[in-house]
């Protein structure tokens, strides 16, 4: 229902990472990818600034792999006034790759929940 609605997107770059997993979750995610995808060329301005958001020395292309979807997911978010749902925790590492989600998210200002979170917040809004 809100993947229709496009309340909920799954950006491109997370979705090649489901499939990589060949599981449920990715036999679900390619029957329903047309609901919720999102492609690249939605956040692709807001890289750069998600990117200089995992702070210094700069990234470089192998650093960057290393984060899989994760600047993507940020940068649609950035992007399209969204909100990031994920299930890391934030951590006291400085090193950019191995920031995590929540960390750049504050760093940017950009809404971050937890899945728990967002289906409280879901509920809530759906009352």
């Amino acid at each position: 229902m809100l993947g229709k609605q496009g309340s909920v997107k799954i950006p491109e770059y997370v979705l090649k990472e489901v499939y990589s997993q060949k599981d449920d979750l990715a036999a679900w995610a390619a029957d329903h990818s047309g609901v919720f995808h999102c492609g690249v060329g939605e956040c692709i301005r807001s890289v750069p600034e998600v990117l200089a958001a995992y702070g210094e020395p700069l990234l470089n292309e192998a650093d960057i792999e290393t984060l899989w979807a994760d600047p993507y997911l940020i940068a649609h978010a950035l992007a399209v006034g969204g909100t990031v749902v994920t299930n890391e925790i934030p951590s006291n590492a400085t090193a950019p790759k191995n920031k995590k989600i929540p960390v750049v998210c504050k760093t940017l200002n950009v809404p971050c929940l937890t899945l728990p979170a967002f289906m409280w917040e879901l509920r809530q809004t759906m009352r």
